[in-house]
């Protein structure tokens, strides 16, 4: 068994686009595939198929980590995370709770305009609430800080989403 795990901060997203570009509807939910949503528990196992009898191949223990839905098979959902490993989820297991990865790490900025008062440094890798995204850049929350990032800094979000 594969292990999976993110030392990073998370914080409570808030937000879930349902009107995703160059998506098509997923068979049994009706919602875009693929789409991104995160992990709903801190031990969620990836099987090798859709069913409790395919064996567990990964273990995520990271609550909130942003993976992306990219095929349905009924309560199931065939999942690609951060490093490209692909698995299947038990779709209870899923939220669409919005959350990103840093790529690199950023600077964010207190009023979406990147020359203005830095809010926060956040480092690569780390998984962190995604508030609010505008056409090339979203706001970050972590406890009491708030700020904005160029949206290509950020893994879980699409270039063309806006929510």
């Amino acid at each position: 068994m594969r292990k999976l795990a993110f030392t990073s901060v998370l914080v409570i997203a808030c937000s879930f686009s349902h009107a995703i570009a160059n998506s098509k509807l997923g068979k049994y939910t009706g919602l875009p595939v693929p789409r991104f949503v995160s992990l709903k528990s801190a031990q969620v196992n990836g099987r090798t198929g859709p069913g409790f009898k395919h064996p567990i191949d990964w273990e995520y223990t990271k609550k909130g980590l942003p993976v992306q839905i990219i095929a349905e098979y009924e309560e199931w959902r065939q999942i690609k995370d951060f490093n490209n490993d692909i698995t299947w989820i038990h779709g209870s297991l899923l939220s669409s709770r919005r959350y990103a990865i840093t790529k690199q790490d950023v600077t964010a900025y207190n009023n979406g305009i990147f020359s203005s008062y830095p809010s926060m440094n956040i480092q690569k890798g780390v998984v962190i609430s995604v508030v609010k995204c505008e056409a090339n850049r979203c706001q970050l929350s972590y406890k009491t800080n708030s700020g904005w990032v160029d949206k290509s800094s950020l893994w879980g979000i699409k270039l063309n989403e806006i929510f």
